[in-house]
């Protein structure tokens, strides 16, 4: 739900993930200044899905084992007027869920801050 407050916004309109990369789509133009590796984490889980309610998180790399996995986001590319932001991640796969954290600052003013959660079903390569 969205109030109106009177005051200077950026929000996420759109994401699609693609083969090796994660696109996020912003309402306004975002200041490059506040685009960095350190604001900007991507951590990948499974479900084990049974006849049980509810399951652990499962590592992506090793299956059989419970945790998280960490994505190293290799590049990070404003397009599009600075309102496309798009994510290089080599290891991006297929997963029950991907949360991006992150925090980024709009020229307008605005802020706009994580975490994001995915679930991944394909990755198109366009």
């Amino acid at each position: 739900r969205l109030r109106f407050t009177g005051e200077k916004g950026v929000y996420l309109k759109d994401v699609k993930a693609r083969e090796g990369r994660i696109e996020l789509a912003f309402t306004s133009s975002i200041d490059p200044d506040s685009i960095n590796h350190n604001s900007f984490t991507a951590t990948a889980w499974n479900y084990r899905w049974s006849k049980e309610y509810g399951s652990p998180r499962y590592n992506f790399s090793k299956p059989e084992t419970k945790g998280k996995d960490e994505w190293k986001i290799e590049k990070m590319e404003l397009r599009e007027g600075s309102r496309k932001l798009i994510l290089t991640i080599p290891e991006l796969q297929i997963c029950d869920n991907l949360k991006l954290e992150f925090h980024v600052r709009a020229r307008n003013g605005g802020e706009f801050s994580g975490p994001v959660y995915l679930t991944i079903h394909q990755l198109p390569k366009s």
